[in-house]
């Protein structure tokens, strides 16, 4: 299975090379980044892409789950934030502010 992300992550990469403003390539780069625990690496592209297209959930959600996976929680909880004033309720961003605000409220980090 490791040779399918290995193989993705060339293919988007490649993709990237060629046109770097191809949000598709990018989203796919950075979830497969996600997918195989390169969460760090994830984010600059979840970044480019919600910058490019605020309309992009998938991208929002990604990069959420990236910030939580890091614990990096008051960064998820206004990456959320910003998520919530271009999408509203969406019940992604609902259960992932619940997981941030769990985290959170033991000592307010």
């Amino acid at each position: 299975m490791n040779g399918r992300y290995d193989d993705a992550l060339d293919r988007f990469s490649g993709a990237l090379r060629y046109q770097p403003n191809y949000l598709e390539a990018r989203i796919g780069l950075a979830e497969t980044m996600r997918l195989t625990g390169r969460l760090e690496e994830s984010l600059p592209h979840y970044r480019q892409v919600v910058e490019a297209d605020p309309r992009s959930v998938s991208a929002w959600v990604g990069g959420a789950e990236a910030l939580v996976r890091l614990e990096r929680y008051p960064e998820a909880e206004q990456w959320l934030t910003e998520a919530r004033t271009v999408h509203g309720g969406r019940p992604e961003f609902v259960q992932l502010e619940q997981t941030v605000r769990a985290a959170l409220e033991p000592g307010r980090q």
